[in-house]
């Protein structure tokens, strides 16, 4: 009988909660979408890096943005990053998670037209000599209501 009180009993207890959850109004909006890059660069490299950066991934950036692909980007710098940790973020914003979609061929397209404006961007192989990539996050950024 116990066991059957405190089964009614909290199944009452689940069911307030949930009515009070509900009841309370949304404050806040989907806002657009951020991915973040966490790298480290290697020392000495730090103008080299930026100078990349301000080169070819730059001119990506851009050329999606024009393209409508991404809003906007920053690139932040990291005070008193300890050692095996990333110094630098890379941020790139999204409208929304729909901008992921972006078929190969409109990559392509895009790809191509930041070489034509600025020539080849250093390969691959440069870039990890600059730097170690210390990984990657998405996330959605939550808007208060007014």
């Amino acid at each position: 009988m116990k066991l059957i009180h405190f089964a009614v009993g909290a199944a009452l207890l689940a069911g307030a909660t949930a009515a009070t959850a509900q009841d309370a109004p949304r404050t806040w909006e989907p806002g657009p979408v951020w991915t973040w890059s966490m790298i480290e660069v290697k020392p000495g490299m730090g103008d080299a890096y930026l100078a990349y950066l301000n080169g070819g991934w730059k001119a990506q950036r851009l050329a999606r943005q024009k393209a409508g692909y991404e809003l906007g980007y920053k690139i932040i710098s990291v005070d008193d990053a300890r050692d095996g940790e990333a110094n630098l973020v890379l941020m790139i914003q999204y409208k929304n998670h729909a901008a992921f979609d972006m078929t190969p061929e409109q990559d392509d397209a895009v790809n191509k037209a930041v070489e034509a404006s600025m020539g080849k961007t250093p390969p691959l192989a440069d870039r990890e000599k600059m730097r170690i990539s210390r990984g990657s996050r998405t996330g959605q950024e939550l808007v208060f209501k007014k």
